[in-house]
């Protein structure tokens, strides 16, 4: 929530952009921790970030097939080096999406597509952002 204390409504779901917390989450697994505020999410993509975000309620098998993908290394970027994984907190309608500022990818299923889908927007979109932040957060 901003400092004035009034929800902020995005214009995608999940959140690609818009009003934020100062501080942005940091980079990582958080897959079975809890999920960062939307708020410190939204301000990492502005850094960036590419964000996965799946389902409350996805199997672990699935779950951990995402975060073996968080794990892969993208071109010149290491192993989960500018993203983070998450269960999604926004009732998203998708199985599985990723996001960059002012992106989203959207997936209604989580199969070998969708893996796909998410290496490319990956690889397209990482570190581009109005604020561009290279080093780990």
């Amino acid at each position: 929530m901003p400092a004035c204390g009034r929800a902020v409504r995005y214009t995608t779901n999940p959140p690609a952009f818009g009003p934020h917390n100062p501080t942005p989450a940091s980079d990582g697994n958080y897959a079975g921790q809890p999920t960062p505020p939307v708020g410190q999410l939204v301000h990492s993509l502005e850094h960036g970030r590419i964000q996965i975000q799946y389902r409350p309620g996805t199997p672990g098998r699935a779950v951990g097939q995402l975060v073996s993908l968080f794990d892969e290394p993208t071109g010149q970027f290491g192993p989960g080096a500018y993203v983070q994984l998450f269960a999604n907190g926004t009732r998203m309608p998708d199985a599985v999406a990723a996001t960059a500022w002012g992106h989203v990818l959207a997936c209604p299923r989580l199969g070998p597509g969708a893996f796909d889908a998410i290496r490319a927007f990956r690889a397209t979109y990482t570190l581009k952002a109005p604020e561009y932040i290279p080093q780990p957060e």
